[in-house]
């Protein structure tokens, strides 16, 4: 397994907009508090950090976002060693799929700086 080619960027960021939380096929009356896709989930947090309180800011930067490479997966660690992971609808989330899995990793910390440095000044 390799890591992942620039040619291949713009059909994995494609895959962030279709993949839902523990690959639940949502109805398009679930509650509007679940994020319909992974893309969904980051753009909340990003605005989070852009125009929340301190105190969010700061529980965002103990977060750990892995984007797997192997497969089609995000994976959301919080400070309170909860994991909430995106994959494609109907794909297992429980399971690995591949023998060993290798995920480039993003700290909370990095993805507020992140945020900040692209956004200071617009909220």
């Amino acid at each position: 397994m390799s890591a992942p080619k620039l040619h291949e960027a713009v059909d994995h960021a494609r895959a962030y907009s279709a993949m839902a939380p523990g690959g639940a096929v949502l109805s398009p009356d679930a509650p509007d508090s679940i994020p319909r896709s992974a893309l969904d989930y980051l753009e909340v947090y990003s605005e989070v950090v852009i125009g929340g309180p301190a105190d969010a800011v700061d529980d965002i930067r103990g977060h750990r976002f892995e984007f797997a490479h192997g497969w089609r997966e995000l994976s959301a660690h919080t400070p309170n060693d909860t994991v909430t992971r995106f994959v494609l609808p109907s794909a297992l989330a429980s399971h690995q799929q591949a023998t060993h899995r290798i995920a480039g990793v993003v700290k909370g910390e990095a993805f507020v700086n992140l945020m900040k440095d692209l956004f200071n000044g617009i909220a």
